[in-house]
């Protein structure tokens, strides 16, 4: 997953080894992969000052269906869904936040001949 700031010039290695915003992390609760998909664009939204537009960048459609489709859905049903202990985390961030979070699809790349 790739993080980036907007207002300012895109910089060349961002997410690269030795990065003051590189972190790790356990997830808390079951360890399955859509946990720690969205655990990581937790931890991205606590990093980026909230006055600062953003965009996420990630492989993970389940991340950015969660967010973008279902999270006022599942909002409706006091989060009683899969990961809702987590999504319910992760919409207060961006609601709290005064710029705006952009989220972007990275196609996984194919298979190589």
């Amino acid at each position: 997953m790739r993080v980036k700031n907007r207002p300012r010039q895109r910089r060349p290695h961002t997410g690269a080894l030795g990065l003051a915003l590189n972190s790790r992390s356990r997830v808390y609760g079951s360890q399955t992969s859509a946990r720690a998909e969205l655990w990581a664009v937790i931890l991205a939204l606590e990093k980026c000052a909230g006055f600062k537009s953003m965009e996420i960048s990630t492989r993970s459609e389940y991340a950015i269906r969660s967010v973008v489709y279902y999270a006022a859905r599942n909002d409706a049903c006091g989060w009683r869904c899969t990961n809702g202990d987590l999504l319910k985390v992760l919409i207060g961030l961006i609601k709290f936040r005064t710029a705006p979070v952009h989220f972007c699809h990275i196609k996984k790349e194919t298979a190589a001949k």
